[in-house]
């Protein structure tokens, strides 16, 4: 029961927050695919894998420097985020 009160409270932290809004995917000079919101901030693959909803996750390409934004995708839209950029 404590354990499931920590989880409920960790997650309250950091909601993904619903958004529905168009990306572009572009390349980069390794030739693999980044995605780019509507903002200019650009995005990496964070794994191979789909969700049951057949959504994708994405991670700041600027990760290795702090940034801690995860976003999800279904299609051509950015349909949740996590955390604020601190890349800026």
């Amino acid at each position: 029961m404590i354990f499931e009160i920590y989880f409920l409270g960790y997650r309250e932290l950091a909601p993904y927050v619903p958004k529905n809004v168009r990306f572009t995917l572009e390349t980069n000079n390794r030739n693999t695919l980044n995605i780019c919101d509507e903002y200019g901030f650009k995005y990496n693959r964070d794994s191979k894998q789909t969700n049951s909803r057949g959504e994708d996750r994405w991670t700041c390409v600027k990760r290795k420097k702090g940034c801690k934004i995860v976003v999800k995708t279904n299609g051509d839209f950015i349909v949740a985020q996590r955390n604020e950029h601190t890349c800026l």
